[in-house]
């Protein structure tokens, strides 16, 4: 975008989930968003205003003044997420955001990537289950030995008779039958 990487304004355009992101287990959601927003440089109102935003988006409101130690997995990887765009920036990176999730928690990320990219934002995220790849993505880039094997869309990589993987397979639309979730 035209920025030196390590400029300020450049970071200000960039949000960023690790592979293993840490959280303070006594701080509750709502006061980590508080804090990724004032690292932000966000004004005070906006920050409120953000905060209460992404909470609502990641479907967290709920349990915003709950600890962190008493999150799941599933509601941390959607946390992480919300501190990636808290402060709205152009391009998100997610590394490995699935990982560990239940079918629950992965449909619910899959929905809130989709989200950011109807938002007109770019989602570059890493992943290890290509068929997760394969349901989100627009393009798909496959790296081996530190080099680009293959690049493009994915009837591009995978030819013709391509068809868009289902979002749920019959044996995660079980799982969801049986806990009682939603796909």
């Amino acid at each position: 975008m035209g920025r030196a990487a390590g400029s300020d304004v450049a970071r200000a355009l960039v949000g960023y989930l690790p592979e293993s992101a840490r959280f303070a287990p006594p701080q509750t959601g709502r006061g980590f968003l508080r804090y990724c927003a004032g690292l932000s440089s966000l004004p005070a109102a906006k920050a409120a205003q953000r905060v209460e935003a992404v909470l609502a988006w990641a479907g967290l409101e709920s349990a915003a003044e709950r600890k962190l130690a008493t999150w799941s997995k599933g509601m941390l990887q959607r946390l992480g997420v919300a501190q990636a765009i808290v402060h709205e920036p152009a391009v998100v990176l997610l590394d490995e955001p699935a990982s560990g999730l239940d079918p629950e928690g992965r449909l619910a990320l899959a929905k809130l990537i989709r989200g950011l990219a109807g938002q007109g934002r770019a989602v570059v995220f890493s992943s290890h289950l290509l068929a997760h790849a394969e349901e989100i993505c627009d393009r798909i880039a496959i790296l081996g030995r530190g080099r680009l094997l293959a690049e493009g869309t994915p009837a591009e990589l995978l030819g013709q008779g391509w068809r868009p993987a289902p979002e749920t397979s019959p044996l995660e639309k079980l799982y969801l039958e049986k806990v009682g979730a939603r796909a």
